[in-house]
């Protein structure tokens, strides 16, 4: 009885197997299988190439494994044939030529199962283990720094416009919510450096690099962008763009190169991620302006702000300005010049000059957040502590300068724990900051954190022992931190040290 019984359901296996094979739901399988391998693999090959988003491999697949199961059942109930789509015979299976036998068949079965299981290891790597490739921060923010651009120019005084495509290319990253975007005042400072990717990616404390270069002859221009991560060295975009020297060029550019940056990393560009800021009406408002830029990154990092560099500043700014009254950053970028050059002799005239243009900025375009984030610093020159506020909240994008802001205004309230978390903030934006580093190092000791900011000080004074930054006026901190952990002996060291400087 078991033996029939086995018998019979042998004789079934074989003549199931025996109908798939004549109505070519195997051969129809097997090249299904073949088809989707060899799309997934143009489109992940020749997909960057051509600039196509991630998601379109993502779509190619998914629309692969839901059309799996369709063919099978259409290569089950029709037969393609030359006469065209007709419905499979159901003459029984022993009235039809059967198809191979023995060795044959089980070969043809095998590379059947091979082609499956090819494809399943394809779509599992696609989907699942290529994720490992993003690394993600404790708040699930990706860490990218954006380095300075190479000339390939043969024109050297091209680097301003060469400087001004990176800088917009972070600015526009940084607009995205789920990046953490290190600040140009550290990451430009890197410039030149022979420092390999991974250990520029320790500095900034970042997962992630971008570099490029930029090539331009006559009114064309080639720019090269790379994203690299830092641990493997892995190159996971590289993308050339060859185009005219126009606005609406190189603000497509600078778009483009964000958004396809943001899809590498898988990162959710939300409404309202996107570079702020109108464009400009003509190309010279935007030369001059990334000129007067050129000048104002000097300034900003304290390497050159003698008189020279800020009229020169100035006066690029306001010939932006006259060829396009109604362009925002400009304004806003001549108020922070003028915001740099206050001084005890000038204070009165160059506050009212700042204001005025922030002010101008403001009404061409009240949602951008560097005038607000200005006219913050400005009113905090005065002590105006309410205009600081209203100025702070109209500022939502995550940034240095946002946090900076916030951690002064904190610290000037005495409210030392939230000066402390601000401050950190904004050394994670600018970790080569050095001013950053003592106001941080300072917030630390008055919110009694002594033992963080002994070894706060004490690591920043190794990491600046090569540079001319005048770590003598963190020695004070220092020495009040070790006194008050009871250790005297070094607190009058560091004390002398600090008189005898």
């Amino acid at each position: 009885m078991l033996g029939a019984v086995s018998s019979r359901l042998d004789g079934t296996r074989m003549s199931f197997l025996s109908e798939l094979k004549r109505r070519k739901v195997l051969r129809t399988g097997g090249g299904y299988l073949v088809a989707v391998w060899v799309a997934m693999q143009v489109v992940d090959v020749v997909g960057p190439g051509l600039g196509l988003p991630d998601w379109v491999l993502t779509t190619v697949i998914v629309c692969s494994i839901i059309g799996l199961p369709i063919a099978l059942v259409l290569a089950w109930a029709y037969d393609f044939k030359s006469t065209g789509l007709t419905r499979s015979s159901d003459a029984p299976v022993s009235s039809v030529a059967t198809g191979p036998t023995g060795a044959a068949r089980w070969a043809e079965l095998s590379i059947f199962v091979t082609l499956l299981i090819a494809v399943a290891y394809l779509l599992t790597d696609k989907l699942f283990l290529s994720q490992d490739e993003v690394v993600t921060l404790p708040d699930g923010r990706r860490s990218v720094a954006v380095l300075a651009f190479d000339n390939l120019s043969d024109d050297p005084g091209q680097q301003y416009l060469v400087d001004g495509i990176a800088e917009e290319i972070l600015n526009a990253l940084a607009t995205v919510r789920d990046l953490r975007v290190t600040s140009r005042t550290s990451s430009f400072t890197l410039r030149g450096s022979d420092l390999t990717t991974q250990e520029i990616a320790e500095m900034l404390d970042v997962d992630y690099i971008v570099e490029g270069s930029v090539r331009r002859s006559g009114q064309t221009a080639r720019v090269t962008v790379q994203l690299i991560r830092a641990e493997s060295d892995a190159h996971l975009l590289s993308d050339n763009f060859d185009i005219n020297l126009g606005v609406s060029e190189l603000l497509e550019v600078q778009e483009t190169v964000a958004r396809r940056i943001s899809d590498r990393l898988q990162v959710r560009v939300l409404p309202g991620d996107e570079l702020q800021g109108n464009p400009p009406a003509n190309l010279a408002a935007l030369d001059y302006h990334l000129d007067g830029r050129s000048y104002l990154r000097r300034i900003e990092t304290l390497s050159d702000t003698s008189d020279e560099v800020f009229r020169s500043a100035i006066e690029r700014f306001e010939a932006s300005i006259e060829a396009d009254p109604e362009w925002a950053p400009s304004r806003a970028a001549l108020a922070a010049t003028y915001h740099f050059w206050l001084s005890p002799d000038n204070f009165d005239d160059a506050w009212q000059r700042s204001y005025e243009q922030i002010q101008e900025a403001l009404r061409i375009d009240p949602a951008y957040e560097p005038g607000w984030i200005s006219l913050a610093y400005l009113h905090l020159r005065k002590y105006d502590f309410e205009a600081v506020l209203e100025a702070q909240e109209k500022v939502i994008t995550p940034s240095r300068n946002r946090s900076w802001s916030k951690a002064i205004l904190m610290f000037t309230f005495g409210r030392f724990e939230q000066a402390v978390e601000h401050f950190r903030a904004a050394w994670s934006f600018d970790p080569l900051s050095n001013l950053i580093r003592l106001q941080y190092a300072e917030s630390l000791v008055c919110a009694a954190k002594y033992r963080e900011s002994i070894d706060f000080i004490e690591e920043t004074r190794a990491d600046l022992s090569a540079t001319n930054y005048p770590t003598y006026r963190m020695l004070p901190e220092l020495a009040y931190a070790y006194a008050k952990v009871g250790n005297d002996t070094m607190a009058g060291q560091i004390a002398d040290a600090w008189l005898a400087e």
